[in-house]
């Protein structure tokens, strides 16, 4: 078995070796999710849905009506009454918030806030 001259091996090595550690902190970095939490941000979204929360239900029925299974609990009661009808029911913010709430579940606590007990 015979070797060759390793100069041009390591001089390859001293070129190519940044690069790799430059893209396998880039490669780490976009697998790493990152979780942005900006309540302010997020209330003002939300209020701009609601802005126009007719409109939106209108705008594409079958996602209102999606939308609107999902908020309501059980059956809506109708009661007639004059020029109009009045309804009743029971609802529920559950299915807009769950994924907030996994999201903020998943975020460190800031200093102070911590559990005065471990799970």
């Amino acid at each position: 078995m015979e070797g060759g001259e390793l100069a041009p091996l390591v001089t390859a090595l001293d070129i190519y070796e940044p690069r790799h550690v430059d893209l396998a902190a880039r490669r780490l970095t976009a697998e790493t999710p990152t979780v942005s939490f900006d309540p302010a941000a997020i209330r003002c979204q939300l209020e701009g849905y609601l802005v126009n929360w007719r409109g939106l239900l209108r705008t594409n029925v079958p996602q209102g009506q999606q939308i609107l299974k999902r908020l309501i609990k059980g059956r809506l009661t109708f009661t007639p009454q004059v020029g109009h009808y009045a309804f009743a029911g029971e609802g529920t913010t559950q299915p807009l918030f769950a994924g907030l709430v996994q999201l903020v579940q998943k975020m460190a606590s800031p200093p102070g806030f911590e559990p005065g007990f471990q799970p």
